[in-house]
């Protein structure tokens, strides 16, 4: 059996670890400022100080990577609001408040902003990144509702829609908020959203709950 050696005090899979996040960290950079159209497989080794080889060892393609940079953003910032759904103590109110301001707060990052919101346009594979993610956020919310309310499984139909209408409906807000056609700052947004967003859910949990 071969023990391997340490380069520079690090073994191969961490070298090729810390290579990666170079090259998510310039995909990051290069996708939040110049947009799908300047983040080409020679730009980011560039910014990363890579080669392409080191590109190839990570990645198949430079879709490959600007999923990564997608995934990477969503679970340094909206990831935080799933944490709310474990809470014991948490009402349907309070997360669709986190939801509402983890979104928010993800849009103070302008380089974030526009990978979460605005590039996924320019990218296909982002693109179905992105409704996947924003999917498995309605489903988690109706789950976690349903579960607190006491809907059964064969009556969260109702529940499911709202809450797709919920999150759906919340993305455009923000992008209503970006691009200015909503004038209204963040902490304003959310205040409006959550009693409308609750009532909807409250509605077809109610309407579930009237089901013979």
């Amino acid at each position: 059996m071969t023990t391997e050696k340490p380069y520079a005090g690090k073994l191969a899979d961490e070298r090729r670890a810390e290579r990666r996040e170079r090259l998510v960290a310039a995909g990051f950079d290069l996708l939040g400022t110049e947009g799908t159209a300047g983040t080409s497989v020679r730009a980011v080794c560039a910014r990363a100080g890579l080669s392409s080889r080191y590109f190839y060892e990570s990645f198949a393609n430079i879709d490959e990577l600007l999923v990564a940079v997608f995934d990477d953003v969503t679970t340094r910032t909206l990831g935080q609001s799933t944490q709310v759904f474990l809470d014991p103590g948490a009402t349907i109110e309070s997360a669709v408040r986190a939801v509402g301001e983890t979104f928010v707060v993800m849009s103070r990052d302008e380089r974030a902003m526009r990978i979460g919101f605005i590039e996924a346009w320019g990218s296909e594979a982002v693109m179905r990144r992105r409704v996947a993610y924003l999917h498995g956020s309605a489903q988690l919310l109706s789950t976690f509702a349903c579960e607190k309310s006491g809907v059964p499984s064969d009556r969260r139909a109702g529940v499911d829609v709202a809450a797709f209408m919920v999150v759906g409906g919340l993305l455009e807000a923000i992008l209503g908020w970006i691009d200015g056609s909503l004038d209204v700052d963040g902490t304003t947004l959310v205040k409006h959203f959550t009693p409308a967003a609750v009532a909807a859910i409250e509605r077809a949990i109610a309407d579930a709950k009237r089901e013979n």
